[in-house]
């Protein structure tokens, strides 16, 4: 008996059978042995087992015609691929990348492009253009409005596809469900709750202080918000930079990284891209005395784990420096010089506020302690960039931005006013979970007094693309090669440049 198998979940495929309906079969071994799989749309012969429960096996699979990966089906007729016009931008390379699939397979494609009714007639028109004089039907519809969804609706079913109207969006915050002549409204903050209420159930048995209920309260009414300066462009040109740089700079920088620290690689990239020389140097370099700083105008100690985080905030690195007299002379000459700059990132920052290498002026040094919730913390959080007195970061005073976090022992206490200290990054709010760790004055980053070292616990070097934000300005996303992130990592440069002249 000959079918076409319609579903397929769990190991169990639906076959339909001209005139005798739909059999529920299992897949025999020798598909496993041979390392084929049954999909969606095979036209299959199987044998019956049970023809009161409509049950039986799959035992040969007939010649495909076509098949797909993503999604899984077989024996494809036509597709229908649909792309709004805007609000999104079109993914063109990943539309066009689909086209070429099909043309591979040999599947007619017909493209239907919606939210017609609020883009611009030169932007449809350039799209009709591009892709008629490809071969391929293309159809501008709205939705919202019902223009030309009367044709879709045709081209469907000249194919024999069967569909059904789900929903049509609204400007109201409700979702309104019709079934059997009654209508049932659900209101989308209400049921934003209803499925967050697990999660709280759960997080308090997590959370400590209240975290648990503050998050709760407060995860709707904390959206991360972008304010970058007028004179941000987004492209590398702006910065005078390139991915593509293959000869040395002359600017030096050092990766200093210990056992444990996994951050090395996305920072190294960050300031190659700015334009630094970058290498990579170990703790056991410096303990050993193979490496000395003294040819390096910047090191960073970048993010991670040192020592598995189970010394308290960066304490056994701090050790590595303190107690090994060949690493402590060369931190103590390169901090001595007046051409350098350092970046602590997360371990980092836990490590520079043990050594005390923000505020060494400070009678009372500031510490990094567990954070309120008493659990590791990994989210993408807003942060404000106060006016500041920094290298890095001055430039990007009064932007908002968003960034990663990813701490145990992120919390700023601070002995003094905030007044006191040159903070250069502040968490957008001052309430958990906007403020992931219950830090002093909502403090992220802190900068020396001459602004030129820094530690922070948000990674700005897993931020530095558009792609890497967990979320970003939709008229930007698509258009922006860098964040203004970058610009921190370009200061740094420069002022290295500067001060090698």
């Amino acid at each position: 008996m000959q079918g076409k198998i319609v579903k397929g979940i769990a190991g169990f495929y639906y076959v339909h059978v001209v005139e005798s309906g739909v059999y529920e079969c299992k897949a025999k071994g020798i598909f496993r042995k041979d390392g084929v799989k049954p999909l969606v749309g095979d036209n299959v012969e199987i044998e019956v087992l049970d023809e009161e429960e409509k049950k039986g096996n799959i035992r040969e699979i007939l010649t495909r015609k076509n098949e797909l990966i993503r999604p899984a089906v077989a024996n494809i007729d036509q597709a229908l691929v649909v792309f709004a016009v805007t609000k999104p931008k079109p993914h063109f390379n990943l539309l066009d990348r689909f086209l070429v699939m099909m043309e591979q397979k040999k599947i007619p494609v017909i493209l239907c492009f919606n939210k017609s009714d609020i883009a611009k007639e030169s932007d449809i028109s350039k799209m009709e253009e591009i892709y008629r004089s490809c071969g391929y039907p293309v159809f501008f519809t709205s939705a919202k409005e019902g223009w030309k969804i009367e044709e879709v609706k045709k081209i469907l079913e000249d194919a024999g596809v069967g569909y059904i109207k789900l929903g049509k969006p609204t400007d109201e915050r409700h979702i309104l469900v019709s079934k059997d002549g009654a209508t049932y409204q659900f209101g989308i903050d209400y049921m934003r709750d209803v499925w967050y209420s697990s999660s709280y159930l759960l997080d308090r048995k997590q959370s400590m202080n209240g975290c648990a209920k503050a998050r709760f309260e407060n995860y709707k009414m904390q959206p991360v918000e972008f304010a970058f300066m007028p004179e941000f462009k987004g492209k590398l040109s702006q910065y005078g930079i390139t991915p593509d740089r293959r000869t040395p700079s002359g600017i030096r920088a050092a990766i200093i990284r210990e056992k444990g620290t996994n951050g090395e690689r996305e920072m190294a990239y960050s300031l190659y891209l700015a334009g630094f020389d970058v290498k990579d140097v170990t703790m056991t370099d410096l303990i050993s005395g193979r490496e000395t700083l003294e040819d390096v105008n910047m090191i960073v100690y970048c993010g991670g784990f040192s020592n598995s985080d189970v010394l308290g905030s960066a304490k056994g690195w701090a050790g590595g420096f303190l107690f090994n007299p060949k690493a402590k002379e060369a931190l103590d000459k390169f901090y001595a010089r007046e051409d350098t700059l350092s970046l602590g990132i997360c371990n980092g920052c836990q490590l520079m506020m043990e050594l005390g290498l923000i505020n060494p002026e400070h009678k009372e040094k500031g510490k990094m302690l567990h954070n309120d919730s008493h659990k590791f913390e990994s989210t993408f959080v807003g942060l404000t960039i106060p006016t500041n007195r920094s290298v890095m970061f001055g430039s990007l005073s009064g932007s908002k931005l968003g960034i990663w976090v990813a701490h145990g022992e992120g919390k700023f206490s601070l002995p003094y006013d905030e007044d006191k200290y040159n903070v250069v990054a502040k968490y957008s709010y001052d309430k958990y979970p906007g403020n992931p760790n219950g830090s002093d004055y909502s403090i992220a980053g802190l900068a020396s007094a001459d602004g030129r070292h820094l530690a922070m616990m948000p990674h700005l070097e897993r931020a530095i693309f558009p792609w890497q934000n967990g979320c970003y300005p939709a008229d930007r996303k698509n258009s922006d090669q860098v964040t203004p992130w970058i610009e921190a990592f370009v200061n740094a440069r420069k002022w290295v440049e500067a001060k090698m002249k």
